[in-house]
């Protein structure tokens, strides 16, 4: 898995690169992207689940999870529960449209710049 990250807002996050799995960012990083708690993340998408499509999001699998702990590369704090969601590019342009903010409409314009 190699390293990548974005830099939003004078900040670097990691970007996810599983293999087989598309580029994504942690429901945990976009929160603190666009500035709101993980909560307002997953009641998005569990609210409107017909916006996000299997390549919009997926949860990490528990595979994915050992190997991202093991090489420590993120902030993943996973201590069981729920599996975290992890966002493809479009599922982060799908969530500022329903976070309607500024700062998510404006987060989301600099991760399509920096990921493209």
């Amino acid at each position: 898995m190699g390293l990548l990250s974005i830099m939003i807002a004078n900040r670097q996050y990691q970007v996810l690169n599983l293999p087989g799995r598309p580029k994504a960012l942690l429901d945990k990083t976009l929160a603190r992207i666009f500035q709101v708690p993980t909560k307002r993340i997953n009641e998005a998408v569990k609210r409107n689940p017909e916006k996000f499509p299997p390549d919009f999001y997926f949860d990490l699998t528990l595979e994915e999870i050992k190997i991202l702990q093991k090489e420590n590369c993120c902030d993943l704090e996973w201590k069981g529960g729920h599996l975290p969601k992890v966002f493809t590019l479009f599922g982060c342009n799908m969530l500022a449209t329903l976070l309607i903010s500024p700062v998510a409409t404006d987060r989301c314009l600099q991760i399509v710049r920096s990921v493209t």
